[in-house]
């Protein structure tokens, strides 16, 4: 079956990255550290190295000021639909805030979750080439390195 205007050989070849699907819920034991973005974004860092943005669905007043929140769940996952508290540090107590709702876990890439947090604007970092020793560089004595005393 043929669809109008659908190429009869369309390539089906692998030439863009697999689509990555939301995850509604993450474990709580394989949560290593978070880290505030700013007042509606918060990065999960995973044991095993995956990372979760989670841009909640309204701004969470003085989340990223006090770069703190607490949650309770009864079950071992944290899910788009439980709530975050942001945390006050108060005389060295920490005090309940406000309560926001958590959004989708997003998967992204270490160099995404750089960018986020360097911020909106923020020049990405330079690609440094790397260069080949040439042949005098296999002549060159090694620099001498003296012990401290």
């Amino acid at each position: 079956m043929l669809l109008a205007g659908a190429p009869a050989n369309a390539d089906t070849s692998m030439d863009t990255e697999p689509v990555v699907e939301p995850e509604s819920c993450v474990s709580v034991a394989r949560i290593r550290r978070t880290r505030i973005v700013d007042d509606s974004t918060i990065l999960f860092y995973m044991n095993g190295g995956e990372i979760f943005v989670n841009h909640l669905p309204r701004r969470c007043p003085g989340l990223r000021i006090n770069d703190a929140f607490g949650y309770e769940t009864s079950l071992s996952v944290l899910c788009n639909v439980e709530v975050i508290h942001v945390l006050r540090n108060i005389g060295g107590d920490l005090v309940r805030g406000p309560t926001c709702g958590l959004g989708m876990f997003e998967p992204v890439t270490a160099d995404q979750a750089d960018a986020l947090l360097a911020g909106p604007g923020a020049e990405p970092k330079p690609v440094v080439p790397e260069i080949e020793p040439g042949p005098e560089a296999e002549s060159a004595p090694e620099p001498e390195t003296k012990a401290a005393p």
